[in-house]
Formats: C-alpha cells, sequence, structure tokens
C-alpha cells in the first residue's frame, strides 16, 4: 500500500552549549520550589482563617441558641432541705456489725449416712 505522506524525519537540534544558558535547568528546579512554597503557605493561611475565624463564629452561633433555649427551673427549698437532712442522717449513722463472716465457710452437717447411699459402694 502506498502512502502520500511524505515519511518525516526526526528533527535533531544540536545540543547548544553557550556559557549563558547554563543556569536555566537550576532556575526552573528553584521556580518550581518557590511556586510549591507559595501555594503550601496560601494553603495554610486558608487553613488559619477557617479553623480561627469561621470555626469561632459558629461555636458562638450555637452558643447563642443554646442559651435562648435554656430555662430556668425553680428550687424547692423544703425538699432540699429534707435531702440535706437525710445525707447527713447518712453520714452520721454507724453500720451494725456482722453477726457472721460471709467469707468463712462454716462447717457443715450432714443427716446423710454415705454407707446405705446407694452410689457409696460402687468402683
Amino acid at each position: 500500500m502506498l502512502s502520500f505522506m511524505p515519511i518525516i524525519a526526526p528533527k535533531i537540534k544540536p545540543k547548544i552549549d553557550i556559557p549563558g544558558y547554563r543556569q536555566f535547568g537550576k532556575l526552573k528546579i528553584i521556580s518550581l520550589v518557590v511556586i510549591g512554597l507559595i501555594l503550601f503557605a496560601f494553603g495554610l493561611s486558608i487553613y488559619f482563617v477557617y479553623r480561627n475565624i469561621y470555626q469561632t463564629i459558629g461555636e458562638m452561633q450555637s452558643i447563642i441558641i443554646l442559651k435562648s433555649q435554656m430555662n430556668t427551673e425553680v428550687i424547692n427549698f423544703d425538699k432540699l432541705q429534707k435531702v440535706k437532712e437525710k445525707w447527713a442522717e447518712k453520714q452520721t449513722s454507724t453500720t451494725p456489725q456482722l453477726n457472721r463472716d460471709p467469707f468463712y465457710a462454716a462447717p457443715t452437717t450432714s443427716t446423710l449416712d454415705i454407707t446405705t447411699h446407694p452410689t457409696a459402694n460402687k468402683k
């Protein structure tokens, strides 16, 4: 099959070694680093503004809403006085002495005769 497109040979550029243009590679790297630092600083400043301004405003709005919804409760001083008296009575009362020690296993007595039990003599 014939192709009408002419064969295009890649153009080979000769490497020009001019002493005045040697620093361009370093300048490209330095410019990319500086742009990255500027973008990083811009991102940090946006985060700072969000954290310290917008969230503070939102927290203040929620505090204002909660304060408007709060209602005060009336204290019943008669019940308060009764509770204080019962509390003082509980604190001054003494606990009764235990008649037995719950952690000591007392010897038990059994009326079952082991020799007459049906499972006693099985081997």
